[in-house]
């Protein structure tokens, strides 16, 4: 399976980066029963100048978010408060008078499409596969990579949890910046909690509210206003920014957090061992790098998700099934559930309404 490499720090750029993990990765989260799931090698490594973990060998991104690609879960409470309030945000900042165009990145199931083309009626989707689109009347669809794409000068582009996806975010900026894309609009998970993990096979590297205002300042994009974001219990904090373009580069101070790598290294090198009977939850990214970690796999019992699109097939590379939550109900106080996710506190909510019984285990 083809891979790309990436030499150096995504936000130091020419700093070196240090590997740290290993490890046979399953091209999708899940497949259907009896169908064969193949794997790339992927890397973990971490700047030596900033401590950004970051991955230092990726999958190929043409086949990550192919027609197989799980979309987030837009109609949950949680990504509907999430993007409503993301949607605020741009009409609060992008006068519908002047600006009637927007370029959404990212943007196949239009969640938030289908709010803006009433407030900006020159709506264009622009995704590295439209194969599985959403597709609506009167609306332009482009397919592919943000990276190295010639955006129309003056454009206002938006980006929904696809900014912390991209290899080259520099790359995406520069590129902006050449084509004069006068506003960029991105949500994006926070990852300032040190003691999550927060980078995966689409994650692909750490950052904080400074990082993005420090790579953004080098391509003259000025921080024109940021919102720190969170779900009502406190589940799912995000960051909203808005960023200008202006004539030169607008320098920003770099605060250095020398711990952050920490709690990542520790947990994707040391082993796990885990009681008999467990549950792992759920089918994502996060715990397809927790499985790699259990030393006694022969121990998992099978996984819990909430997707009705993964419920029954096959976790990753294994025999594993997929089961809801209402699965739990079956089974008494000698089971147990892994958790290891940064919306943790809604899976464990989940479980408890589902079994109170179930033992949770979290790291």
């Amino acid at each position: 399976m083809n891979t790309y490499l990436r030499p150096s720090c995504v936000l130091c750029e020419n700093s070196k980066l240090v590997s740290f993990s290993k490890f046979q990765h399953p091209v999708y989260e899940c497949v259907p029963i009896n169908t064969t799931n193949n794997s790339w090698e992927i890397e973990y490594g971490y700047c030596e100048n900033c401590y950004s973990v970051q991955l230092i060998q990726l999958g190929d991104p043409a086949v990550i978010y192919d027609k197989n690609y799980f979309q987030p879960l837009n109609h949950t409470y949680l990504w509907i408060q999430h993007n409503i309030s993301f949607i605020k945000f741009i009409i609060d900042n992008l006068d519908t008078d002047t600006n009637k165009s927007i370029i959404e990145i990212g943007s196949s199931s239009f969640c938030i499409g289908k709010h803006l083309i009433h407030y900006y009626t020159d709506y264009t989707v622009f995704d590295y596969s439209i194969e599985t689109a959403n597709k609506q009347d009167h609306i332009k669809y482009i397919e592919g990579n943000c990276e190295i794409y010639d955006f129309p000068e003056n454009s206002n582009i938006v980006m929904s949890h696809v900014f912390e996806h991209l290899y080259e975010p520099k790359k995406f900026i520069q590129n902006c910046s050449r084509n004069k894309v006068k506003n960029i609009y991105i949500a994006i998970p926070a990852m300032d909690d040190l003691n999550q993990l927060h980078i995966g096979i689409q994650h692909t590297f750490m950052y904080n509210a400074n990082d993005l205002e420090y790579i953004f300042g080098q391509y003259n994009y000025k921080l024109n206003a940021q919102l720190v974001w969170n779900s009502v219990d406190n589940a799912f904090p995000c960051l909203f920014f808005h960023f200008t373009l202006y004539d030169k580069p607008i320098a920003i101070e770099r605060s250095i957090i020398p711990t952050r790598h920490s709690y990542t290294i520790e947990l994707l090198t040391n082993k796990i061992t885990i009681p008999p009977n467990t549950f792992l939850s759920t089918c994502c990214m996060f715990s397809l790098n927790i499985y790699n970690c259990i030393e006694n796999k022969e121990d998992l019992i099978g996984v819990i998700d909430y997707s009705v699109e993964k419920i029954g097939k096959k976790f990753g590379n294994t025999d594993l099934i997929i089961y809801p939550y209402e699965h739990l109900k079956n089974y008494n106080e000698n089971t147990h559930i892994l958790i290891s996710h940064p919306k943790k506190n809604n899976i464990i909510t989940s479980v408890k309404n589902a079994n109170s019984n179930i033992n949770i285990i979290c790291i």
